[in-house]
């Protein structure tokens, strides 16, 4: 088994939480682990309840393991605190020290540009201005944030430590590979890569761990908001 990723092969909304749900339960892996921002959500039906996660990796189903949030992640922390509080899964969540922080401002400023909220089709979640904050190396990481101090860990030595030692990890995409930045379709796109390769590196992961890349597709794609 070991090291399984997920990702959309069209442009979102192709059932890669469901996947990733089941797989959590068949697979029983040691961690579920995910990238993104709040722009993207998954829902996943479990014992006769619906979840709709925006944050909390889909593989919360499975009570035993680790839920991890990479570097190339970008919290929320109002999101997420109000997912962990609501799932009851503080206790085995971890975010990256290293991962991005969305702020109110970011979102206010997506809500009023045009471009992106009209031409581009943004969720106006805060995820695009909280990239390009970052790529100006004015992003506040989570280890800035007194709020996630709870959930901080070293996600990139928790992965391949569990990677080498045999240990089943899987690893939940976000939205598909059409709006990647670099490989979408441009402009309507979001603003990172959503490749299995950069899904990896943003997680530490170098491309020989990968044992297994699954690509979910659906018969008539459907395009998701950017």
């Amino acid at each position: 088994m070991g090291v399984i990723m997920v990702v959309g092969g069209q442009y979102g909304g192709e059932g890669k939480g469901k996947v990733t749900s089941y797989l959590s339960i068949t697979d029983k892996p040691a961690i579920v682990a995910r990238n993104g921002g709040t722009n993207s959500g998954h829902t996943v039906c479990y014992q006769g309840k619906k979840y709709a996660l925006r944050m909390v990796p889909s593989g919360m189903v499975y009570e035993r393991a680790k839920l991890l949030l990479g570097a190339g992640a970008l919290v929320d922390p109002e999101v997420l605190i109000r997912e962990v509080k609501d799932l009851r899964v503080g206790h085995r969540l971890g975010v990256d020290y290293e991962a991005g922080v969305i702020t109110p401002l970011h979102k206010e400023k997506e809500l009023k540009n045009n471009h992106l909220r009209q031409k581009v089709g943004s969720t106006c979640s805060g995820t695009g201005v909280a990239e390009s904050d970052r790529v100006l190396r004015t992003l506040r990481l989570a280890k800035q944030l007194n709020e996630l101090k709870p959930f901080l860990t070293d996600v990139v030595c928790e992965i391949n430590e569990a990677a080498d030692n045999g240990s089943i990890v899987l690893i939940e995409g976000t939205q598909g590979l059409g709006l990647s930045l670099y490989h979408g379709s441009y402009p309507y796109v979001t603003s990172y890569d959503t490749s299995a390769s950069s899904i990896a590196g943003h997680l530490g992961l170098g491309p020989k761990k990968i044992d297994e890349v699954i690509v979910v597709v659906r018969t008539f794609p459907i395009r998701t908001s950017a």
